[in-house]
């Protein structure tokens, strides 16, 4: 028999695919820039679906407001991975650090989450303060993480909710953590992706999603989602200065290398590019534009060393699909 939280997970994962249905649905009903009768009927009743399941998971996550602090791993991980204490710091500033909250500290695990660990650094870049306001030590061994989430899909209305975590993750064989690292032996990133993690149920809950919808559970309001086909290079070279001038977090996500396309993947893969990654972008300088990877680097533990790019706008625009900016 099915436990509430599986059922939880499941009626999510639902909703989830009903969304993303709809967002396909809309983007091909619009491809000939007009919606017939008939297509809308299409999206009334994939729309009266969401409506109907994202009222049930509401009346379902009320009743069973999440209190447990040890998140499932993925069932892949599960009897893999083990929960233990991680005794460190809340916030370092590490040698290399510009500030205690750095985006160097990034640091992905075992876990995909790269959009949300992704918009963590984008933020963290742009204004560490506001990050820094989300975690609370309450001194007693626990810590008051505060996101912004929805309590109703459909209001698209994000909610503060303080959730509360004890520095207790799941941890590999040798004793490191298994989903996101400690950075300069401190607990912060971690912490905001296990909050997240409790609050959409486990870890399989945050495993994949929008580096866009990330950047509005850390900060309040979504960032805003551009398509990289519809911009030229000068265009999108001032957007990116415009947007670090301003002091805006700014990821972009890689186009997906097929397999089979053997000239392209070996391009890609001279450039150092990841297919299907989130990156946060550092800077623009002349045509370039240089992008953080949040992987970690096994041989040195530090997130950069070798995995960040510094890529043509030209080749920018051939590997990258979108990039968002949060406003």
């Amino acid at each position: 028999m099915a436990t509430q939280g599986e059922k939880l997970q499941k009626l999510q994962d639902e909703l989830n695919s009903l969304n993303n249905t709809l967002v396909e649905y809309r983007e091909m009903f619009n491809a000939d820039g007009d919606i017939d009768t008939n297509e809308q009927k299409r999206l009334d009743v994939v729309q009266a679906a969401i409506k109907k399941a994202d009222a049930k998971l509401a009346s379902l996550k009320e009743k069973n407001a999440p209190t447990e602090s040890t998140p499932k791993v993925l069932k892949k991980h599960k009897g893999k991975y083990n929960y233990g204490e991680i005794v460190a710091e809340l916030f370092v500033k590490g040698a290399i650090d510009e500030n205690k909250i750095d985006p160097n500290d990034v640091q992905q695990g075992q876990l995909g989450d790269c959009y949300f660990l992704a918009a963590i650094a984008a933020v963290a870049r742009a204004n560490p303060k506001s990050l820094e306001k989300l975690i609370k030590d309450n001194k007693d061994g626990t810590y008051d993480v505060t996101l912004y989430v929805y309590k109703h899909f459909l209001t698209w209305t994000r909610t503060p909710t303080v959730i509360t975590v004890k520095p207790e993750f799941p941890k590999k064989a040798d004793g490191t953590p298994a989903y996101a690292k400690t950075g300069d032996k401190e607990l912060w990133v971690m912490l905001l992706e296990k909050a997240y993690a409790q609050h959409e149920g486990s870890y399989k809950g945050i495993h994949g999603g929008y580096t866009e919808k990330a950047m509005g559970v850390l900060t309040g309001e979504n960032g805003t989602s551009y398509k990289i086909s519809k911009y030229t290079e000068k265009q999108i070279l001032e957007e990116f200065a415009a947007a670090i001038k301003n002091k805006q977090p700014i990821v972009a996500d890689s186009k997906k290398i097929p397999k089979k396309n053997k000239e392209k993947s070996k391009l890609a893969k001279g450039l150092n590019i990841i297919g299907g990654h989130s990156y946060p972008v550092k800077g623009v300088s002349g045509n370039n534009i240089s992008l953080q990877n949040p992987w970690t680097n096994v041989n040195t533990g530090n997130a950069s060393d070798n995995y960040d790019i510094t890529l043509s706008v030209s080749d920018f625009k051939k590997y990258f699909h979108d990039f968002n900016i949060k406003k």
